[in-house]
């Protein structure tokens, strides 16, 4: 019997993960076991184990009849996910900044917004992708709270953002850049209403563009 190596369980797991931001998986593609084996040259036990992973995540979804297939959302399925995403990223902002110990605990907000920066400016929108993941992740770690950790729902947004690649552009990066910068000054004040203010704010202006879209960008 093949077992999964934790190792090829990853880099499978990142390849999705690019090739979806990238356009070379797309939401509703099926995943095949057969295909996915055969290229990454690995076990089934280490392609099952990923696609596990991957449902786990929301990226994926499994069922008996279809077997694996990258998801994708209908109208009402956004506005679900948005929901409990906008409540949660606004939880996490507010008891980071009521939770901040010491200036050196937001260091990792500074450095990831740097870098996001200096990402943005060369034009790679994947890498930039994956901090601003990174940076949900640190806010979610500054709470000190494991059970909203576990909750922030980032494997969904990636797909939300993938099937609406056409909505969000280099300049709509930018901007997305300038509202962190907002959250994370609002976490380094101690100000948890501000802090949750601004992650609303940018949130929300998440949604409203996904929401904007035509029918035509959704699962029926």
């Amino acid at each position: 019997m093949d077992e999964p190596r934790t190792g090829s369980v990853d880099v499978i797991v990142a390849e999705i993960l690019r090739g979806l931001h990238e356009g070379r998986y797309v939401p509703g593609q099926k995943l095949t076991e057969t295909d996915l084996t055969r290229k990454f040259g690995v076990g089934r036990g280490s392609v099952r184990e990923a696609l596990r992973k991957l449902e786990s995540e929301g990226l994926v979804a499994v069922s008996l009849h279809r077997g694996a297939s990258i998801r994708i959302f209908s109208r009402d399925g956004v506005r679900d996910v948005l929901e409990v995403y906008e409540h949660i990223a606004c939880l996490a902002a507010a008891l980071a900044a009521e939770r901040l110990g010491q200036t050196k605990d937001a260091d990792g907000l500074r450095n990831i917004l740097t870098e996001m920066e200096a990402q943005l400016k060369r034009g790679e929108t994947f890498e930039t992708a994956r901090l601003r993941y990174r940076f949900l992740a640190e806010v979610s770690s500054l709470t000190k709270n494991q059970e909203l950790r576990q909750l922030m729902p980032r494997g969904h947004v990636s797909v939300l953002r993938a099937q609406f690649r056409n909505v969000f552009d280099l300049r709509f990066a930018q901007e997305d850049l300038a509202y962190l910068k907002l959250v994370v000054d609002a976490i380094l004040a101690r100000d948890p209403e501000q802090a949750e203010r601004a992650m609303r704010q940018y949130t929300r202006r998440f949604g409203i563009a996904i929401q904007q879209s035509p029918d035509s960008y959704f699962a029926h």
